[in-house]
Order: C-alpha cells, then sequence, then structure tokens
C-alpha cells in the first residue's frame, strides 16, 4: 500500500492511495494559530524511519504577521509536538520545504524577513532534530533590498 501526503491549509492530509482514483483518506489533521487565521502548511514530509510526518507553513500571530511552523505528528496525525519562530514584529518568516535526512534530522527551508535589516527576506535553512531542537540555522542575504527565500529543498 502507497502512503499518499497532502497539505493544504494547516490540514496535513494522510491517505492510501493505489491509483489518484482510489485514494481513501485514512485521516486528517488541522490546527488553527492564535492569530487572525491565514495559516498555511507549505510542504510535509515523512520519515519512515520513525514513522512521524512532518508539516512546515506559517501560522498568522495575533499582530497580522506570519511566523514560520513545523510540526510533528504520528502517522494517524496526531500532533506530537510543534515550535513556532516568532521573529521581529512587522515581519513574516515562513518554512516552504521539509525534508527528513538519512541521519534522522528534520532539515527546513524558507524566508526570514526578521533576519534581515533592510525590509527584504533571506533564504533561511534550519535542521532541527528529532525532537525539533534546532541543531543548525543559516541564511543567505543578496546583500540588497530584493526579497529571497527557499520554496525547495534536496537532500543528497
Amino acid at each position: 500500500m502507497r502512503r499518499l501526503l497532502a497539505a493544504a491549509g494547516v490540514c496535513a492530509l494522510l491517505a492510501s492511495a493505489a491509483a489518484p482514483a482510489s485514494a481513501v483518506l485514512l485521516s486528517s489533521a488541522c490546527l488553527s494559530g492564535a492569530g487572525t487565521g491565514d495559516d498555511e502548511a507549505r510542504a510535509i514530509a515523512l520519515a519512515t524511519a520513525t514513522g512521524h510526518v512532518y508539516a512546515v507553513g506559517k501560522v498568522r500571530n495575533g499582530s497580522g504577521n506570519d511566523d514560520a511552523w513545523i510540526g510533528k505528528f504520528t502517522l494517524d496525525l496526531a500532533l506530537v509536538s510543534s515550535c513556532v519562530f516568532a521573529g521581529a514584529a512587522a515581519r513574516d518568516d515562513i518554512f516552504n520545504a521539509v525534508a527528513v535526512g538519512a541521519d534522522g534530522n528534520i532539515y527546513v527551508a524558507g524566508q526570514a524577513d526578521a533576519l534581515n535589516d533592510n525590509d527584504s527576506g533571506v533564504v533561511w535553512v534550519v535542521k532541527y532534530d528529532a525532537a525539533l531542537a534546532v541543531v543548525a540555522s543559516a541564511t543567505y542575504n543578496n546583500g540588497c533590498c530584493f526579497q529571497d527565500g527557499a520554496t525547495g529543498l534536496g537532500l543528497d
């Protein structure tokens, strides 16, 4: 049996699918941030070795800005843990991609406006351990006023 993972809103869906026409919903989970709504799951990844599903995206905070979000779920989509990066006020931070490494660490990439002083985004990559503790973080800024950000991530 193949499993199909999809992200929509901050709703993660896990379905059994032999073919798209025969997809059967096994479970789903919807979460809502503490702010004004407009929360999104942008990417999802399956850690087959541990049986966890990771979803990343953004949640709207009470000030109306986006905070980067990562959630760890069981295969039944019960939330195990999650964390939010709440950057500087009036700045948006978003995770757009997630991958699980052979080492069991979780790698995410996105855009962080809060880490830059010139009102433009920077490419942002974060490495988490399986407990969602930050192991390492790196940014890339082109040095000017352009909106930089990562929309994909690949592991070798």
